[in-house]
Parts: structure tokens; C-alpha cells; sequence
């Protein structure tokens, strides 16, 4: 293998060389004399010894053109002859040009295997030389004629134009078409091997070897005529060896000359390369200095290029060599500055800003960043107004600097749109502007500025200038640390430890914490240290904390010291030392730390490391919040409040947790809340108080959630609102406060402001129940009981109830009375269900005295006794339990006699009903329309049903319908009537969707409108209501506001028959008898018929005595149809009458 390999080597360094490029040509050319004649053969030898005519030698030539290619030039096999030729010399070419390196050296392949680019290649080629090769026969053809010797070299240079015009189009048209995309088609690149069409562009110039060989070759015949050299070496022997060696050597010598062009020397470069730098300069000077085999020259040939207008690279290469060289640096900016490029010009005068300059000068960079500015450069616009702004090298002028700030961010350079957002939230040199600051911070923001990103999520957080949004807050957090900015690591920590916007994630917050503290963030080991010293997200480590303060404190993180105090008065990881940190609480302090002051108001309150001084503490709790420390008002107004230091005031602590609230101490709102809803220091005001609830909760005081939503979900102090009370419960749950969980849980078993899901609500009641609230047990009874949110199990349910009853959760003792009375999860035991329901009923669980009436009317568990029953009904209906007072209403009435009062029942209705309990209004109007235990009273029946109506009970809506129908107890109102029948029709109930239909039909209280009508039928019909479909029948048999369609029509009688509805049947029986819709069935008709008569239909009865009187279907029989004529007259049918009459008189 060894040994192929090597020879494969030498093959392929031999073909790609001169010597082999024109051996190769030698062979093409000798095969193509041999196959001439012998008599064109001996006119090549005349031609060759420049003997006979001229304008022979020159057909002899031609005919070697035409023996190697054909006669016929516009042909198959001309354009084959000239590919073959094609592949073989492109080939030879990437052979020689992949030998010298060039290709991977200049990157000419790019990311294309070798092969697929020399296919390329060759494909492109084929055209160009077939093109090339129709040009060169064209001007062989004129040499003739041109005799001189200036005549033949303008031919020899159109030829050499034509031919690299030619190539040129080819690779401009291909790339245009997207055949072979990709590459470079400049043809500066392809001439210097930094594209893939190369190879292809020099292989076409050897087509012009015919003509160059025809002219060279006249003048060199002449020559070797007079030295008689062809006699020397006898060409009539071996013409073609000869000739084909004579062509072969100006091949070579082509060979030789792009060989020497194309290879590279010891700089890097070919002399090509070099004078084509020289010539042109620019691009191609630069794609020279990626390969240059020093820095110095690349350096060199950047500078070149950057003279020849490409100062971006100069741009980038300064800006790569800024801090490493940055003399160097400064002079490839200086070019690029001078070239036009305005960056090149910022980045000098960063250099003069940054003392990396020769000659370190703020005025001069100041300079350098007015004339980048001036030149469209918004960088260096920015970089002047920080300048401008912060009075270095120039007068101090904020508004200057804003305008400057502005014209950088309008022109694009995101960083401007930063520094003035930043002017515009802090109100330097322009009106103070949050919502404008947010608007710039998303614009750098969204242009990857990460710095912006930062701005805009602590924004977000708090709200400024934007509506408060933590998750938004938490992604833009990440963005800005994500790329690279570690105030973002330390804020998207903050959020996961506190779970802002994010799901609570201790072990990632120290992650972040980490990487900004590693990055020299001290707030970042600050905040690492709380974590170690509280175990959050990391295994408790004090004394590591300890570290992590000091090394905060050490660097000037005031906060640090501030800590380590805390734990050096606490002995946390540390020895304790009040004195200690009193000293440390002071440096804070002195420092303009004011929780420092804080502190250390505290330790002279307390006397710990210090001697008592309760003036001295108020004084500092004083300076802490006179510079803005509003834990300092906080504390304040709570020694205000208490009276410690000085004389209780609720009225001034009223006024600081007011100070510390506005200010965004957040505990400051929630004790302000407190007030407000108490009425301490302050008029009561429930609905203040939520807005103060509210700012805490907005803050994470999850006290304030939870008591926010409790007055959403009541409406205290603001409207209802369920689906807010949901999200603050969650907020309350997801930090531990079992409350929120049992009242999200609930929300989630409603689906009261939150759809529904009961396996989320499964989960919450078992957490507050593992948690050790009871009401959380119980109501996970309940789910397990009902199988909600997981499979039924109602022994769990009932140990869950009982764990909940001996906890003193009486409504649990009221269902696991339930679970014993039903045997459902224990053993059915009626004596326990009343002693628990007992239970229940003497801890105030009115529901549970109604549950023990029913026991003692039903005899469950105890004796029957009614007396008793209605005693406890009466009392749940003294309790306020609906139910009690139907029951007692329902029962007292049943139980009814001479020496009971009936009035009592319709007082307990009445009460009911009172207490907006829509049926027992229902009923009550029910009693005083018939009469029962009140006189009759239709305006009062009336009355009810509206308040039934009003309630929500739609079968009072549909039954005050009927009242206003049909001026019962109220003035007849067909149009109120109809108002009626739709309210209770849209609410699903089907009879007045029937009354309503009938309505439309005829333009009762409205138009007729067959059409809705026949809606409102369909709607009825589907819910049950049989004459609905019957009605239906009738419309789709007769047309009625449809298209005829009996088919239909049969369908809707028959569900209505079905349905027990008599005339439907006789309706459907028609249908049948005249094969209408349905195939005629005499069957069917008898069938349908007795049970429309059997069932009340007169018209039944009568058409069935017409079966009997004309024997169809049915034996004929005039008795038997007298019978049903005679129903049907006695049913008060006058057609039956007539019939009874006239077949009698028959018979």
C-alpha cells in the first residue's frame, strides 16, 4: 500500500508541473498529426521547413485544429473534443495549483471537498474554452491575410482580451444563476487563486496556444528555415514527433510563466500577488495579509489596504491590538481615521482617553470624538457627551451630553439610547422621564446591550416608568447575564431566591451569586454569604459566610460590614462580639450606610455592645431616615407608635410608616395598612387599606398577599374580584403560608377565578393538611370521597373527616356523620352519622341540625320524631340554613292538622325565599297561585315568580311568562312575555323555548319570524319538550317557514310520539297512510293511530274509525269505526260527531 501511495505521489507531482502540462499536450498534439492524411502530413512538413505557399502551410495548420476537433465547429463533437481537452488541462492545473499550495493556503475551496470543486471547475471551463476555442478557429482563420508582424501581435493581444472576457462572463453568469454559489467571482480573486474558479480561468487561455503557436511558430519557421534546422534534425522522418514537440515547448514555456507567477516565495507571496497588491491595492492587499507568513508584513500589507479604502480591517486590527500594541494600534486607527472611518477616530481617541497613546490627552480625544461625531459617527457622539457630561477635557454641561447622548442612540449606537435612558430616569440635563427611560433601555436592549437589557428588568421589578412585571424582570435579568453582564447574575439570583417571576430556586441564586462575586461583584459575595449563612441553596456554612462579609467589607461593600456585624453580634460563624459589631454597625454607618445606623439605633436601644441610649437610638433611627433609610422611618414610627424613646404618638406613626411607604419601604405600607383598616392614627378606611395590601404584596410581604386576597375574594375595600384572589393566594402558598394553598386549593375545586383543575387543588389541600391545617384535611376528604383530582377512596376520605372532627374541625364532623349515615369508607352506622351530625349541630354547624332533622324524621339512627324534626329544622332555619326552613315548610305541611297553623309553613317558605333562595320563592308562588295554606293572591304568585326569576330560577321566569300571557296577576304583556320566555329558553329551559317558538309564529309580542321560530322549536325539542317537535312536523310537512320536506318532517312526529305525544302520532300516522317522507305502511298507520286515540287524541280516534269504516289496513267494520267516532265526539270533537252521525245513518 505504501509503495501505490508513493507512486501516486509522483504521478501527481509529474502531472502537476510544467514539464508535465506540455508532455501532455506533446502526446494530444502528436495522436492529432497522425491522423492526418499523408498528403496534409507533407504539408505540414513543407510548412514546418517554411517551403512551398504560405497559404498552404496555414491550411495545414488548420487542418491539425480540425483533425483535433472537427470541421464542423458548431457541433456534438466539436463542443466533446474541446470538453476532453477541457477536463485534461483544468485538471492539470488544480493539480499544479493544489501542489503549490494556493488552494488551501488562500482558502479557494472553502468548505467544498477537493473533488466537487474541481468539478466545478471543469464544468465551468467546458463552456468557457468551447467559446473561447469558436473565437480562436475564428481569428486562425484572418492570420492568414496578415502578413506583418504588428498585425499579428494585435491579433495575439484580441485574442488574449477575447479569451479573458470570455471566462470571466462564464463565472459571472454561473455565479448570477446560483449554480455553483458561494465562491468569489471578482476577478481579482479568481486571477489570484482565492476562488475555486482559478484553475478554470487559466485553463481557458490555453486555447489561445493555437493562436500564439501560429504566430510564433510563422516567425520561428522562417527562422529555423534559415538555419536550415530541419534538415539538421530531418522532420520528414518523424513530422508529428517535431511538430507536436515545437507546440509543445511554447506550452511549456506558458507552463513555466504562470508557475512562476502563481508560486508563492519565502515573503508568503507570488510575484503575481505582489504586483497585482500593487496595482490595486484595497481587498486584495488585505485577503494577502491573512496569508502573509510574518506580522510584520501583514502588518505592512494592512496598511496598504487600509490606503487603498479598507479601513474596517484596519479598524478591527487596531481594535485587536488595543491593549496588546497599542502603538501599532494607534497606527492602524490612525489610518483608518484618516481614511474616513469615524470609528477609526473613536477608537483614537479611546487611546488618548485611556493613556495608551504616544501623547495621552483628554482634549485631544475629545476632539477625535467631535470630528467622529461630526462625520456620522453616533459613537463617537456618546463618547463625547460622557465627556461633555462628566467634564473631562471639556466644561461640565449635563444638557449637552443628553443631546449628544440622543443624537448617538438616533443614530444607532445603542449604548447612547443607554446613557441617555439613564439622563432621563435620573433627570440629568433633562426632565426627569421614566416611561421615556424605559422606552431606550428595551431599544439597547433589544439591540444586544446587555446593559440595557439590566436597566429594563430592574425596571420591570419596580415598576418604573412600566407596569411592575417580575417574570419579565427575571428574563431580562438573564439575558444581561447571559451576556456577561454580572449585576445581571446578581439580580436573576435575587429572583430565584426570592422566587420573583421565577419559581423559587435557592441552589441556582448561589450559582449566580458566585459567578458575579468571582467576577469582582462584591454585592454578589454579599449576597452568597446570606445564603451560606442560612443554608439557602447550599449546605449552612457560618464561618464560610464570615469569609465572604469580610471580603465584601474589605472592598468597600459597606453592606459587608454591615453583616459581618450582624455576625459578630450574634457569634454566627464567628465568635460573638457586641463591641465588635457596634464598631462594624458605626463604619457602616459613617460611611453613609444607613442600615448601619439602623443597626446600631437598635444596639443602643437594646444596650447590646453599648450603654443604653434610647435618645441616641431615636437620633440614628432619625439620621437613617432623614437620609432616605426608610426602615429608619419604619422603626420611627414604631417607637412613635409604642412609645419607646419618646412619647406615644399614633398620629405621628401614622405619618412615618406613611413616609416609609411612599418611599418604597414596603413594611412601612403594610403596617400603614394596619392602621387604616383598624383605625389607628387614622380615620378607618377598608378600601386604603387594600391599596396599602397591595403595594406590600407587589414587594414579596406575603402577609399582605394573603390579606389582599382575602378582601378580592370578599370584596372588602374593593370589588369582587376571584380570579385576582387566585393569584395572590398562590403568591402566599408558594412561599409556605398554608392559608393561601387551603384557599387556592378551594379556588382551583370552584374554578372560581382559575379553571378548574382538580388534581392542582388534590395537591394544595394535602400540603396545608401536611402542614397540619385541619380545614386542609377535610376538604382532601373530600376529594378522596368524590374521586376529584385522584381516584376514589372513600375510607380515606372518611379517616381524613375523622382526623379533621378530633382536630375540631366541626364541618368534618358533619360529613363523616354523612360517610356513617351512607356507609361510604365505614361500616354504615345511622347512631354514630346522628351523634356526629349532634356534634356538629352544638358547635353552631347549622347545617348539621338540618342533617340531625332528617335523621329524626326518617327515624336514621334514632326514633321518628317529627316534633323533633321540626324542632331542629326550625332552628337551622333560625341559623340561616335555607334548606331547614324548606324542610320545615315542606314537612309542617305534610304533617299538617286541626291544631297545626299552615301559616307557619308559608313563613318558613317565606323566609326561604327572603333569603334569596330562588325555588322557595318558586314555591311560595306556587302556593299563593292555588291557594295552599295563604289565599289565593295571582299578584303576589306573581310577585314571587319574578323574585324566582330574578333569582336564578327560570321555571319562575317561564311560570311569571305565562302570568304576563295571560294578564294573571299582572297586565297581560305579550311582548314582557316573550322577554320572559327568552331569558329562561337561553338559560336551558325548554319549555319556555317551546312558548317562545309559538311566540314567533304568531307574532305575539314581536314580528313572525318563521325562521327563529323554528330554531327555538329545534332547541326545545332536542331538551325534551314534545310538542316542540311536534310543531316541528308540521313546519317541515306544510312548508312553514322551511322547504317542504316531509322526509323531516316523519322524523320530528316520531320523536315526539316517542316522546308520549298523541297528536304527533296521528300527525306521523298521516304520513304513513299517504307515504309521505316514509314508505307507505298500513301497519304503521293502525299502529300509530290507536295510540294517538288510546292516548288522548281525538283526531286519532277519528281517523282510526275511518281505518274500520274503509277496510284499510284493517277488516272494514262501521261498528267499530262508530265506536272511535263516538270517543271522539264524547272527547268533545265535533268532527266525530258529524262522522258518528253519518254512519249511522248508513247502517
Amino acid at each position: 500500500m505504501s509503495i501505490g501511495f508513493e507512486a501516486l505521489t509522483l504521478i501527481y507531482a509529474i502531472l502537476g508541473s510544467p514539464i508535465g502540462i506540455a508532455a501532455t499536450f506533446f502526446i494530444a498534439t502528436k495522436i492529432a498529426i497522425n491522423e492526418l492524411r499523408d498528403e496534409k502530413r507533407e504539408k505540414l512538413i513543407l510548412w514546418f521547413k517554411s517551403e512551398g505557399d504560405p497559404q498552404k502551410w496555414s491550411q495545414s495548420y488548420l487542418n491539425i485544429f480540425d483533425a483535433l476537433f472537427g470541421k464542423q465547429h458548431l457541433s456534438l463533437r466539436c463542443f466533446v473534443s474541446s470538453s476532453l481537452v477541457s477536463i485534461i488541462f483544468v485538471s492539470l492545473i488544480w493539480l499544479m495549483m493544489d501542489k503549490s499550495g494556493a488552494l488551501s493556503t488562500r482558502g479557494a475551496l472553502g468548505e467544498r471537498a477537493w473533488i466537487e470543486a474541481l468539478v466545478i471547475g471543469i464544468v465551468v471551463n467546458m463552456i468557457a474554452d468551447y467559446a473561447s476555442l469558436l473565437e480562436t478557429r475564428y481569428l486562425l482563420g484572418k492570420l492568414p491575410n496578415i502578413r506583418s508582424w504588428f498585425g499579428q501581435a494585435l491579433i495575439l493581444l484580441l485574442d488574449f482580451v477575447l479569451t479573458a472576457a470570455i471566462i470571466v462572463a462564464v463565472i459571472w453568469a454561473v455565479q448570477r444563476i446560483g449554480i455553483f454559489g458561494g465562491d468569489y467571482d471578482d476577478p481579482l480573486a479568481v486571477i489570484l487563486a482565492f476562488s475555486i474558479y482559478t484553475a478554470p480561468f487559466y485553463s481557458t487561455f490555453f486555447t489561445s496556444i493555437w493562436t500564439w503557436a501560429y504566430i510564433f511558430a510563422s516567425w520561428s519557421a522562417k527562422l529555423f528555415s534559415r538555419l536550415k534546422v530541419a534538415e539538421w534534425f530531418k522532420v520528414e522522418r518523424r513530422p508529428a514527433d517535431y511538430v507536436a514537440l515545437f507546440l509543445s515547448l511554447f506550452v511549456w514555456l506558458g507552463a513555466q510563466g504562470g508557475s512562476w507567477l502563481l508560486k508563492d516565495n519565502e515573503t508568503g507571496f507570488s510575484n503575481l500577488d505582489l504586483a497585482v497588491c500593487a496595482l490595486f491595492q484595497g481587498e486584495i492587499c488585505n485577503r494577502l495579509s491573512l496569508i502573509a507568513k510574518s506580522d510584520e508584513g501583514r502588518f505592512l500589507l494592512q496598511i496598504y489596504a487600509c490606503s487603498g479604502g479598507l479601513t474596517e480591517d484596519c479598524l478591527k486590527e487596531g481594535r485587536e491590538r488595543f491593549s496588546i500594541e497599542p502603538k501599532r494600534s494607534e497606527q492602524l486607527l490612525r489610518a483608518a481615521c484618516d481614511g474616513g472611518n469615524m470609528r477609526g477616530c473613536v477608537g483614537l481617541g479611546v487611546l488618548h482617553m485611556e493613556e495608551k497613546a504616544e501623547v495621552v490627552s483628554p482634549a485631544i480625544a475629545a476632539q477625535l470624538f467631535r470630528q467622529a461625531c461630526d462625520g456620522g459617527d453616533p459613537l463617537g457622539c456618546h463618547n463625547l457627551g460622557q465627556m461633555i457630561g462628566n467634564g473631562v477635557g471639556i466644561p461640565s454641561d449635563q444638557a449637552s451630553a443628553a443631546v449628544l447622548y440622543e443624537r448617538a442612540c438616533e443614530g444607532g449606537e445603542v449604548i447612547g439610547c443607554l446613557s441617555l435612558g439613564f439622563a432621563y430616569e435620573n433627570g440629568y440635563g433633562v426632565n426627569t422621564d421614566p416611561n421615556r427611560a424605559v422606552e431606550l433601555y428595551g431599544r439597547a436592549c433589544d439591540a444586544a446591550e446587555a446593559a440595557g437589557c439590566l436597566y429594563l428588568g430592574v425596571a420591570y421589578e419596580n415598576g418604573l416608568g412600566v407596569e411592575a412585571d417580575p417574570k419579565r424582570a427575571v428574563e431580562l435579568y438573564g439575558q444581561a447575564c447571559d451576556a456577561g453582564v454580572m449585576s445581571g447574575c446578581l439580580y436573576l439570583g435575587v429572583a430565584y431566591k426570592n422566587g420573583l417571576g421565577v419559581e423559587a430556586d435557592p441552589k441556582r441564586a448561589v450559582e449566580l451569586y458566585g459567578q458575579a462575586c468571582d467576577a469582582g461583584v462584591m454585592s454578589g459575595c454579599l449576597n452568597l454569604g446570606v445564603a451560606y449563612e442560612n443554608g439557602l441553596g447550599v449546605e449552612a456554612d457560618p464561618k464560610r459566610a464570615v469569609e465572604l462579609y469580610g471580603q465584601a467589607c474589605d472592598a468597600g461593600t459597606m453592606s459587608g460590614c454591615l453583616n459581618l456585624g450582624v455576625a459578630y453580634e450574634n457569634g454566627l460563624g464567628v465568635e460573638a462580639d457586641p463591641k465588635r459589631a457596634v464598631e462594624l454597625y458605626g463604619q457602616a454607618c459613617d460611611a453613609g450606610t444607613m442600615s448601619g445606623c439602623l443597626k446600631l439605633g437598635v444596639a443602643y436601644v437594646t444596650g447590646n455592645g453599648v450603654n443604653a441610649d434610647q435618645e441616641r437610638a431615636i437620633e440614628l433611627y432619625g439620621q437613617a431616615c432623614d437620609a432616605g433609610i426608610m426602615s429608619g422611618c419604619r422603626n420611627l414610627g414604631l417607637a412613635y407608635e409604642n412609645g419607646i424613646g419618646v412619647e406615644a404618638d399614633p398620629k405621628r406613626a401614622v405619618e412615618l410608616y406613611g413616609q416609609a411607604c411612599d418611599a418604597g419601604e414596603t413594611t412601612g405600607c403594610l403596617y400603614l395598612g394596619v392602621a387604616y383598616e383598624n383605625g389607628l392614627g387614622v380615620k378607618a378606611d377598608p378600601k386604603r387599606a387594600v391599596e396599602l395590601y397591595g403595594q406590600a404584596c407587589d414587594a414579596g410581604i406575603l402577609s399582605g398577599c394573603l390579606y389582599l386576597g382575602v378582601a378580592y375574594e370578599n370584596g372588602l375595600g374593593v370589588e369582587a374580584d376571584p380570579k385576582r384572589a387566585v393569584e395572590l393566594y398562590g403568591q402566599a402558598c408558594d412561599a409556605g403560608e398554608t392559608t393561601g394553598c387551603l384557599k387556592l386549593g378551594s379556588a382551583y375545586v370552584a374554578g372560581s377565578g382559575v379553571n378548574a383543575d382538580q388534581e392542582r387543588a388534590f395537591e394544595l389541600y394535602k400540603q396545608a393538611c401536611d402542614a397540619s391545617e385541619i380545614t386542609g384535611c377535610r376538604l382532601l376528604g373530600v376529594l378522596f370521597q368524590k374521586g376529584i383530582g385522584v381516584a376514589a377512596d372513600p375510607q380515606r376520605a372518611s379517616q381524613l373527616y375523622e382526623m379533621a372532627c378530633n382536630g375540631g374541625e366541626l364541618p368534618a364532623c358533619l360529613v363523616l356523620g354523612a360517610a356513617y349515615h351512607n356507609g361510604s369508607g365505614v361500616n354504615k352506622d345511622p347512631k354514630r352519622a346522628s351523634e356526629l351530625f349532634e356534634r356538629a349541630c352544638e358547635g353552631g354547624i347549622i347545617a348539621g341540625c338540618h342533617s340531625l332533622g332528617v335523621a329524626y324524621q326518617n327515624g336514621s339512627g334514632v326514633n321518628v320524631d317529627t316534633k323533633r324534626a321540626l324542632e331542629l329544622y326550625d332552628k337551622a332555619c333560625k341559623g340561616g340554613h335555607i334548606a331547614g326552613c324548606t324542610d320545615f315548610g315542606v314537612l309542617y305541611l305534610e304533617d299538617l292538622n286541626e291544631t297545626m297553623d299552615p301559616e307557619l309553613a308559608v313563613q318558613a317558605l317565606d323566609q326561604a325565599c327572603t333569603g334569596n333562595d330562588a325555588e322557595a320563592c318558586k314555591g311560595l308562588g306556587y302556593a299563593y297561585e292555588n291557594g295552599i295554606g295563604v289565599k289565593t293572591d295571582p299578584k303576589k304568585a306573581s310577585q314571587f315568580y319574578e323574585q324566582a326569576c330574578n333569582g336564578g330560577d327560570f321555571v319562575g321566569c317561564t311560570n311569571l311568562g305565562t302570568f304576563y300571557s295571560r294578564g294573571l296577576g299582572v297586565p297581560a304583556d305579550p311582548k314582557r312575555a316573550s322577554e320572559l320566555y327568552e331569558q329562561a329558553c337561553n338559560a336551558g329551559e325548554m319549555t319556555a323555548c317551546h312558548y317562545l317558538s309559538v311566540y314567533f309564529v304568531n307574532g305575539t309580542g314581536m314580528p313572525v319570524d318563521l325562521k327563529r321560530a323554528i330554531e327555538l322549536a329545534k332547541q326545545a325539542c332536542n331538551g325534551g319538550e314534545m310538542q316542540a317537535c311536534s310543531n316541528l312536523g308540521v313546519s317541515y310537512r306544510d312548508g312553514l317557514g322551511t322547504s317542504v320536506d316531509p322526509t323531516r318532517a316523519a322524523m320530528f312526529f316520531d320523536q315526539a310520539c316517542k316522546g308520549n305525544h298523541p297528536e304527533a302520532c296521528n300527525s306521523l300516522a298521516n304520513l304513513y297512510r299517504e307515504g309521505r317522507g316514509v314508505a307507505q305502511d298500513l301497519v304503521q298507520v293502525f299502529a300509530l293511530y290507536n295510540n294517538a286515540c288510546e292516548n288522548g287524541s281525538m283526531l286519532g280516534c277519528i281517523n282510526l274509525g275511518k281505518l274500520f269504516e274503509s277496510g284499510m289496513g284493517v277488516v272494514a267494520d262501521r261498528k267499530q269505526a262508530a265506536i272511535f267516532y263516538d270517543k271522539a265526539c264524547q272527547g268533545g270533537e265535533e268532527l266525530g260527531c258529524s262522522e258518528l252521525r253519518e254512519i249511522n245513518r248508513l247502517r
